[in-house]
C-alpha cells in the first residue's frame, strides 16, 4: 500500500508569508509575563477572534519542579465557557523539560515546532535569562553552522510566589513528588499505558492513515502472550518490525510506539492485547547524532523496549538489502516500511523487489509535491529536484 501526501507540509514554513511573519515576530520574543497573562491566553491571529492559552515549557530543575509545579488542565467539555465564542481555548498543556536536557540535546526534540508560539516557566536561580535567550533565540546551529529560525518563546514566566498563589487560586498548582510508571491500571484492574503530554505532532499520514492500518494489520499476526522482547531468542516467535526510513529526530517512531503500546495494553483479550512483546519500531537514519538523541528521547517516553535506532546509509542500496536479509533470517518480519519527507527512488524499488517481503506488507510515504505540474516552487528546502512533480 503506497500513500502520497500531495501538499506542502505546514510545519516546514507553509508559505513565504509565514516565513516573513516569523522573522518579524523575533522582536516580540521573551516578553516577561505574569501567570494571569498566560492564563488569559493570546490572540491566535492579528485579526482578533478567540484567545489561546499557550503551551508552557517548565525548564526548572527536577528538584524544584518536584516541589511545586503548574499542572496540565483540561476542562469539562460540558462547561459552557469552553464552547463560547471569542474566549480562551481552555486546555493547559504543561511539560517539564529541564534546561540541561535541552542544552545537551537529550530532550530538545520534545520542544514544539519552531513556528509554534509557546511560553517558558523559569527560575533565575536555575536558568539565567541570558542563557534562555541564547538557547531559544539562536539563529545559527552550533552543530552545523547553518541558519535556522529561533523558537517562538513569546511569554517568559518567573517562578515567583505570586505565580504560585495565582496557580493555586486557579486550581492547577501541584506540590510534592510525582510518581511515574510505564503503565497503570483501569477500574477493572487491566494494565493501561498513557503516553506523556506531547508538544509536537506526528506527520498526518502516520497519525491518520498508517496507525489505523497497522492496528488492523497487526491483529492478523500471532501475538507473544509471554511478552518476550524481540531481542530474546525464540524461533517460535516472529518479531514484527516497522521501519522508519530516514527517521531523523524519531518523533514519528515515538508516536507509533506510544500509540501501539497504548492499544496493546488497553485492549481486552482478542484484540491487540500483549503484542508489544514481539513488535519493534526501527528508526533508520544516516546521522550518528540521530541515535544519540532518539534513544534518550524514547527512553524518557517509556517506549525504549519496543524501539531501535539503526545507523545506516539508505543511499547504499546493497547495505539496505543485506540488513533486510539479515533481519528476515533472524526470525524477524518487516511488516511495514514508511518514509516521511525522504524520497529515494532506488530505495523504493529495492523494498518493492525484496524477495522476502510478504503479501500485505505496508509501504507508506509522505513527501512534498506540487499541487499541479506547472505550479511554482518558492522554497529553498527541499529543492525542486527533490520533490514529487
Amino acid at each position: 500500500v503506497l500513500w502520497f501526501k500531495s501538499m506542502v507540509d505546514d510545519r516546514m514554513s507553509g508559505s513565504l508569508e509565514n516565513d516573513k511573519h516569523v522573522v518579524e515576530a523575533v522582536s516580540d520574543l521573551f516578553k516577561k509575563a505574569s501567570f494571569q497573562d498566560w492564563w488569559n491566553g493570546v490572540k491566535i491571529d492579528e485579526g482578533g477572534g478567540s484567545l489561546r492559552r499557550l503551551p508552557l515549557v517548565d525548564v526548572r530543575s527536577t528538584e524544584n519542579y518536584s516541589a511545586r509545579r503548574i499542572a496540565s488542565n483540561t476542562p469539562d467539555p460540558s462547561d459552557a465557557n469552553a464552547t463560547a465564542s471569542n474566549v480562551v481555548e481552555y486546555d493547559s498543556v504543561v511539560v517539564h523539560l529541564p534546561f540541561e536536557t535541552l542544552l545537551s540535546g537529550e530532550r530538545s526534540c520534545e520542544l514544539p515546532p519552531r513556528h509554534v508560539q509557546f511560553a517558558v516557566l523559569t527560575d533565575d536561580q536555575d536558568v539565567p535569562r541570558d542563557s534562555l535567550e541564547e538557547f531559544f533565540g539562536a539563529t545559527v546551529s552550533k552543530a552545523t553552522q547553518q541558519s535556522r529560525k529561533p523558537w517562538r518563546v513569546v511569554q517568559l514566566l518567573d517562578a515567583s510566589n505570586d505565580l504560585w498563589l495565582s496557580a493555586k487560586k486557579s486550581g492547577i498548582l501541584e506540590e510534592g513528588t510525582q510518581q511515574y510508571s510505564d503503565n497503570d491500571t483501569d477500574n477493572s484492574g487491566n494494565s493501561v499505558f498513557v503516553p506523556f503530554t506531547r508538544l509536537w505532532q506526528p506527520d498526518p499520514l502516520i497519525q491518520n492513515i498508517l496507525l489505523p492500518l497497522l492496528r488492523d494489520s497487526l491483529k492478523q499476526f500471532p501475538r507473544n502472550h509471554k511478552r518476550k522482547r524481540c531481542e530474546e531468542s525464540d524461533t517460535n516467535i516472529s518479531c514484527h518490525e516497522i521501519w522508519d526510513l530516514g527517521s531523523g529526530a524519531g518523533r514519528d517512531v515515538c508516536f507509533l510506539a506510544e500509540e501501539l503500546k497504548r492499544c496493546s495494553l488497553s485492549t481486552p483479550t482478542g484484540g491487540l492485547s500483549n503484542f508489544c512483546g514481539n513488535i519493534k519500531i526501527v528508526g533508520v537514519d544516516n546521522h550518528k547524532a540521530s541515535a544519540k538523541r532518539c534513544v534518550p528521547f524514547w527512553k524518557h517516553r517509556q517506549v525504549d523496549d519496543i524501539t531501535e535506532a539503526l545507523y545506516m546509509n539508505l543511499n547504499k542500496i546493497d547495505l539496505v538489502r543485506n540488513e533486510m536479509k539479515e533481519r528476515f533470517s533472524a526470525s524477524s518480519t518487516i511488516v511495514c516500511y514508511y518514509a516521511v519527507r525522504f524520497w529515494n527512488r532506488k530505495l523504493v524499488n529495492a523494498v518493492a523487489n525484496e524477495e522476502n517481503v510478504q503479501q500485505g506488507t505496508l509501504f507508506a510515504m509522505s513527501h512534498f509535491c506540487k499541487p499541479h505540474k506547472d505550479a511554482p516552487w518558492n522554497f529553498d528546502h527541499p529543492k525542486v529536484g527533490h520533490i514529487i512533480i
